[in-house]
């Protein structure tokens, strides 16, 4: 389950990073860019904590 979980995140991340980057290379909307960056390392950090303090 938890293998699942862990997969559909790093997808959906991958996903949000992506188009941070394309907003950011083609100068489109910056503003869009910075707050998908912000909310892709928000959940990353977030993920990892919840990780390491709870057992499987």
């Amino acid at each position: 389950m938890k293998f699942l979980i862990l997969l559909a995140l790093t997808l959906t991340l991958t996903m949000a990073n992506e188009v941070a980057l394309q907003e950011f290379t083609t100068g489109n909307n910056l503003f869009t860019a910075a707050i998908y960056r912000v909310s892709y390392y928000n959940v990353i950090y977030i993920q990892t904590r919840n990780w390491f303090s709870y057992p499987s």
